[in-house]
């Protein structure tokens, strides 16, 4: 006659079961929704591979169009990518640093299917972009595949920004063996236009390079006509792109159009100066 087990003894039986349970396949099911924190290969930070003990093959990860420079504030889509033949299981970790290794910026979700974010306190805190337990795309074979989100650039400079990144390309056995485990990193650093102050002094046809509202009037004007017509000393900070308001990138590119541009601007209503950005855009570097 068989005995059935109590209820106390099924108790006993599922918790020894678990406790059996190999810690490579504990670990897989329990990062398979995330990994924790700091694990991006960051300065201080390890990767991946220290629990997926297998190192990069023959697959790779990359941060295409990420940008090459930032402005204040301005918010950016960046994507993740990675790919390796054979493997069926993807994940990754993502965050951003200035160069005194605080964290830099805000991120956004914007597929929380697939993404998460750990948005941490205080605000110099490092964040971490991650997947979720749908993101691994479990059954995708080969890759590549994609994630995508926003980063707002810090609301002024900090200088340069560095992303570093790690990548899991695993063979969705549900254990940390056989996983490759691959980094990558980008730096995006602060346009030229980029005012470490907000203080308005890289506003193009703000001659005398004011900081106070409203950074471009008729003392522009004056400051002109002062170095166009009686060698007074050159728009500043920048000789050429602080005084051309028209944009006109000429040579020179200060002269009485400017001053007639910026006249019109201050008393008629007529057209803003062009945006530092744009002076870029059509004149090349700062100068």
């Amino acid at each position: 006659m068989r005995r059935r087990l109590s209820t106390k003894a099924i108790r006993r039986l599922t918790i020894i079961a678990a406790l059996a349970l190999p810690l490579g396949l504990a670990a897989e099911i329990m990062w398979s929704s995330g990994p924790a924190d700091g694990f991006t290969g960051a300065p201080g930070e390890n990767t991946c591979q220290i629990c997926h003990n297998h190192g990069p093959d023959d697959g790779s990860l990359q941060l295409p169009g990420f940008p090459a420079e930032y402005l204040p504030d301005q918010a950016y889509t960046l994507t993740v990518s990675i790919e390796d033949p054979g493997q069926q299981r993807w994940g990754f970790e993502l965050t951003a640093v200035d160069g005194d290794g605080n964290g830099a910026g805000t991120f956004t979700i914007t597929d929380p299917v697939n993404t998460q974010l750990s948005d941490n306190d205080p605000l110099t805190a490092r964040d971490y972009v991650k997947h979720t337990s749908v993101g691994t795309y479990i059954g995708t074979s080969d890759g590549p595949v994609t994630w995508m989100f926003q980063w707002t650039a810090p609301g002024s400079s900090v200088g340069d920004v560095d992303f570093f990144v790690a990548g899991n390309a695993a063979n969705g056995d549900g254990t940390t063996e056989g996983n490759n485990i691959y980094t990558a990193s980008a730096t995006v650093v602060a346009s030229e236009c980029s005012d470490p102050n907000g203080s308005g002094a890289l506003d193009i046809g703000n001659a005398n390079g004011s900081t106070e509202e409203p950074t471009i009037d008729i003392d522009d004007v004056v400051y002109l006509i002062a170095y166009i017509f009686s060698g007074g000393p050159p728009p500043t900070p920048y000789p050429s792109a602080s005084g051309d308001a028209n944009c006109s990138c000429g040579a020179p590119a200060v002269d009485i159009d400017d001053v007639v541009y910026l006249i019109a601007y201050i008393f008629s209503g007529g057209p803003a100066p062009c945006t530092c950005e744009d002076w870029t855009a059509a004149c090349g570097p700062l100068q």
